[in-house]
């Protein structure tokens, strides 16, 4: 499958009452045109550190931050990268109507989710946004992919809302325990 701009990423997050799912969406051109300097650096700090596939994708945010605070672009880069990476996420968590989505930020704000998943949230999303602005295309998905793999997380070519849909049709039901006539 050839992976473009329409790269998005899947993190199931196992909560008390089931399952939510992280979708998000890799940032456009001209983000990556405005934060080029940190997300390369950020990349390849990881990478001139030896951080491997199992190391970096859970501190790829700790390494943006620092790279930009040395930059001296850190505030710029919370409001403009970051704030766009939470823009392009959004959880979709079942309620009692069934599979709802809802942005990431005001999971964030209204403190839906626990501390430490947040914290494995930013960075997979981090990692995820260097990842598939800095890597070449044709090989994205299996670097992406062996990486996230630590999250059971997916990249994905459904956007957000066709994947919530596509939930309803995917999920398993419960056995009701009736054999159907042959």
């Amino acid at each position: 499958m050839k992976i473009d701009r329409k790269l998005h990423i899947v993190i199931p997050i196992e909560v008390e009452d089931g399952i939510v799912y992280v979708h998000a969406k890799a940032i456009g051109a001209d983000i990556f045109d405005r934060f080029y300097k940190p997300i390369a650096k950020a990349h390849s700090a990881m990478y001139f550190d030896k951080l491997g596939p199992f190391s970096a994708p859970k501190v790829a945010d700790k390494y943006l931050r620092d790279v930009s605070q040395e930059l001296g672009i850190w505030e710029e880069v919370q409001r403009g990268l970051i704030a766009e990476i939470h823009r392009l996420t959004n959880v979709i968590r079942m309620t009692d109507k069934g599979w709802e989505s809802v942005p990431y930020e005001e999971v964030r704000k209204k403190k839906l989710l626990e501390p430490e998943d947040l914290a494995q949230i930013e960075a997979a999303l981090v990692f995820f946004t260097l990842g598939s602005a800095m890597y070449p295309a044709r090989e994205r998905r299996a670097i992406i992919d062996s990486a996230i793999s630590l999250w059971n997380a997916r990249t994905e070519s459904l956007n957000s809302t066709d994947f919530m849909n596509s939930l309803a049709t995917s999920t398993e039901t419960e056995n009701s325990g009736e054999r159907t006539a042959a």
